[in-house]
């Protein structure tokens, strides 16, 4: 399906709703890490578990830690949380700006006469591939934890959490550059412009 072409505003409703239910579900998963961690004997505050997806960058050192407080259940969940994401956050979030993209992007190339605004939509794109990538290498950290902890500290495992703290640091960074260019998207394609007015007639003077 060409993403130029994805411009429903029933597709935005269903997607919104979803994705809605979606961070309910990353609520539910994220108290249910933290009683795996306090099950575990961390005794600390919830604010130090934060989801490897929520912080800005992070360190192997970090992550290694953040598992360990964890626990294998609280990893596992992590898993679930990674898997709700793939499967639902990320479709249905990345519809519902390709839909505003799509409407606000030929608005605003009308009226400001940048026909560049017509592929907005390939930010979206852009946050898409960012996401897919962080999630894919963050899988990677936490099955291989899984699966054996002291793998932690191979030198293979500490480049794959160093790749994926830059790719989650570039995702963020473009989060919030799309934020502040879809806030001008609008703005130029909501405003009045005088290509949006009607040309008047001009009255023959009468004759008399």
């Amino acid at each position: 399906m060409d993403p130029s072409k994805i411009r429903s505003w029933r597709l935005l409703a269903v997607c919104l709703v979803l994705d809605i239910c979606c961070f309910g579900m990353f609520k539910l998963l994220q108290d249910q890490i933290l009683a795996a961690a306090r099950a575990n004997g961390y005794g600390g505050t919830a604010k130090d578990l934060l989801v490897l997806d929520l912080r800005v960058g992070y360190s192997p050192d970090e992550a290694r830690q953040l598992f360990s407080h964890w626990g294998t259940t609280g990893a596992a969940l992590f898993v679930v949380c990674e898997a709700v994401d793939y499967v639902l956050h990320m479709p249905c979030f990345g519809c519902v700006l390709l839909v505003l993209m799509n409407r606000l992007g030929p608005m605003a190339a009308r009226k400001t006469g940048l026909t560049v605004l017509r592929k907005s939509y390939m930010w979206v794109l852009l946050a898409v591939a960012l996401d897919v990538a962080e999630n894919a290498l963050q899988l990677v950290l936490v099955l291989a934890y899984l699966q054996r902890p002291e793998t932690s500290l191979a030198s293979w495992w500490e480049a794959a959490a160093t790749a994926g703290s830059a790719v989650n640091t570039a995702k963020w960074w473009s989060a919030r550059c799309g934020g502040a260019f879809s806030l001008l998207l609008a703005a130029a394609a909501l405003s009045p412009g005088s290509n949006s007015l009607k040309p008047t007639r001009q009255q023959k003077p009468k004759q008399g």
